[in-house]
């Protein structure tokens, strides 16, 4: 049977300190104290639960870089790009334990050199991206010694969300698409079952409109002549900074874009950026926006 999110909550905040599911970390709460996240997932839940890494990955220059914002006080050190770190810099912070995801698995014989690691897994244990989330951030409050942090922050979630879905409900008749733009000006990454983005969509009431093919990533990549099979659709797309500029750009320019019905209908709106494979706060951030985007009149 599968968990429903209703459990997962229940779980989180009747045991405190219990997870439901097999943690990816050990019981050693309380005894690291100079962390690094060199993923983005477990960084931002880090944030969240009041237990700030001394070091991260480079944000992404499109609105990632704004989550430390409430932190002003605090010196995060950038390490580079997430697939490439600077692992000379690690080493001469000497942290005491390092979180990475599947995605920079490359890396292990250089940073268990450093220090010991966590994996944190946003796609595990189950098939829904925004119940890992959540798991994910039980299992980071405990490894931590934050238990208590990690289920208010959690309980906290849970109720925005339902106020979120409870403003959603006069929007529950509308067909959405989210996506990125690319910078070509031809082509777009529509986010599918899989995503987190799909999840969330789920979680406030709302119908994902895709009905193409599905892949492990939970993103597909489309021709901008695709969207007219999808006629009463909105496309709500995340504003990625220069990138999204750029697409922007030569879209103005395109008569095949301009020939299209959702553009035609006005239907084409921002999304701030989310990171598309972090954790809860990603999660609420996109509820959020989805939320105030489809609140804003044509």
């Amino acid at each position: 049977m599968a968990i429903t999110r209703r459990q997962l909550i229940g779980a989180f905040v009747g045991a405190g300190t219990a997870a439901v599911v097999p943690s990816t970390c050990s019981a050693s709460a309380g005894r690291f104290h100079r962390i690094v996240a060199l993923d983005w997932a477990s960084a931002e839940t880090m944030v969240a639960i009041g237990q700030v890494p001394i070091a991260t990955s480079s944000p992404y220059r499109g609105g990632q870089e704004r989550l430390f914002d409430t932190i002003p006080d605090r010196d995060i050190v950038e390490l580079g790009s997430m697939f490439e770190p600077n692992l000379e810099l690690i080493q001469r912070l000497k942290p005491d334990l390092i979180f990475y995801a599947p995605w920079q698995a490359h890396l292990l014989p250089s940073l268990r050199r450093i220090a010991p690691v966590r994996l944190t897994n946003p796609r595990a244990p189950t098939s829904n991206l925004l119940n890992n989330a959540l798991i994910l951030t039980s299992e980071i409050g405990r490894e931590l010694g934050a238990p208590r942090e990690a289920t208010e922050y959690l309980r906290r979630c849970d109720q925005e969300l339902d106020a979120l879905e409870n403003r959603c409900r006069t929007f529950l008749q509308r067909a959405l698409l989210i996506c990125v733009l690319l910078p070509d000006g031809r082509h777009l990454s529509i986010y599918t079952q899989g995503s987190l983005f799909h999840d969330v969509l789920d979680r406030l009431g709302l119908k994902n409109a895709y009905r193409g093919p599905l892949s492990a990533s939970g993103s597909s990549t489309l021709g901008i002549e695709d969207l007219a099979e999808y006629p009463k659709a909105e496309l709500l797309y995340l504003h990625t900074g220069p990138q999204s500029d750029a697409a922007l750009r030569l879209l103005s320019n395109s008569s095949l874009w301009s020939s299209l019905r959702v553009v035609q209908q006005r239907a084409v709106k921002p999304l701030g950026y989310v990171w598309p494979f972090g954790a809860l706060p990603s999660a609420v951030s996109l509820a959020r926006s989805l939320t105030a985007a489809l609140g804003r009149p044509e």
